[in-house]
């Protein structure tokens, strides 16, 4: 069976939230890394702004996004410069609003007139991206919107990723990015709709390896994996 197509330069790919040895094995697969703390926590990292520079130290071309982890205007700044001064291919994470909801946008134009590179998060709606739309650079400014989550409110994700790739190709020209996957085949839509960059979580990017597999070749393997996980439970009646 032939594999899906996804061009290599169509979209970058990002993987998300790698481990040491995986950022090793895996990089030269990808196109840059992001990060978050609750993924240095999964990886039992204990300092924060260590581990931004340990990372900064071992990859120092491709980029990688680090968050800032503050909820008022000072401390966004103060963080971003701290973690943009780590290396010119630094990304500074900025989620699009605070915790009581309004906007960021203040604290991403000071960072963009910086010349900081920034990737705002949490972005689930084209109105979100239109607020900050004036406070953004095009040309050192990503829109992660989390497309998992959308899917996850029972919305479809690929249609309103659409129309803010069409809004952004016409009015704003930043890198829009499709964040927080759920499967593999989340890197063909991506791909489709016109997404600059998808994030991709290390289990989840191994998948693309079964692609061109015949459905029924894996139907066979799956069932195998069953009876053989069935024989381990050693359950018999």
């Amino acid at each position: 069976m032939k594999s899906p197509e996804v061009s290599s330069g169509s979209i970058l790919i990002y993987l998300d939230g790698p481990n040491l040895m995986e950022m090793s094995e895996l990089g030269h697969l990808c196109d840059g890394f992001t990060y978050n703390p609750n993924l240095f926590r999964a990886l039992g990292v204990e300092n924060y702004f260590d581990h931004c520079k340990l990372l900064s130290q071992k990859e120092k071309i491709k980029p990688i996004s680090f968050d800032v982890i503050a909820d008022d205007h000072h401390e966004m700044i103060r963080q971003a410069h701290l973690l943009s001064e780590l290396g010119q291919n630094i990304w500074v994470k900025i989620p699009v609003t605070f915790c009581n909801g309004k906007s960021t946008k203040k604290v991403i134009f000071e960072l963009q007139n910086s010349r900081i590179k920034v990737n705002i998060t949490a972005v689930f709606s084209l109105k979100q991206m239109q607020d900050i739309a004036d406070s953004l650079n095009e040309d050192i400014s990503i829109i992660s919107v989390f497309a998992g989550r959308i899917y996850d409110l029972g919305l479809d994700a690929k249609k309103i990723l659409l129309e803010m790739v069409n809004w952004n190709s016409k009015n704003l020209c930043s890198k829009i990015l499709w964040a927080r996957p759920r499967m593999i085949f989340d890197l063909i839509s991506a791909n489709q709709i016109g997404c600059d960059i998808i994030t991709i979580p290390p289990n989840i990017f191994t998948k693309k390896n079964l692609w061109g597999k015949h459905p029924e070749e894996y139907s066979k393997e799956t069932i195998q994996m069953f009876f053989n996980d069935a024989l381990r439970s050693k359950y018999s009646f």
